[in-house]
């Protein structure tokens, strides 16, 4: 689980890992809110480096945690 309270500035672009039951998604923080954290999982051609032109998901902070790898 992600603590939106402590997510600063720097957490913009930070690779995170979604998890809900057996799925599981690896995607960038673009932004977030009081309940979610939109995080962008998919851009085309593996654009990464522009994922802020990208829609973001609204996705619960106690599906994320960030990507260690």
């Amino acid at each position: 689980m992600i603590d939106i309270n402590s997510l600063t500035e720097r957490d913009v672009g930070t690779w995170v890992i979604y998890r809900k039951g057996a799925r599981t998604n690896r995607g960038r923080i673009l932004r977030w809110s009081n309940r979610y954290i939109y995080v962008v999982y998919w851009c085309a051609t593996k654009d990464w480096k522009n994922f802020k032109d990208y829609t973001a998901t609204p996705t619960p902070p106690e599906d994320l945690e960030f990507d260690m790898s």
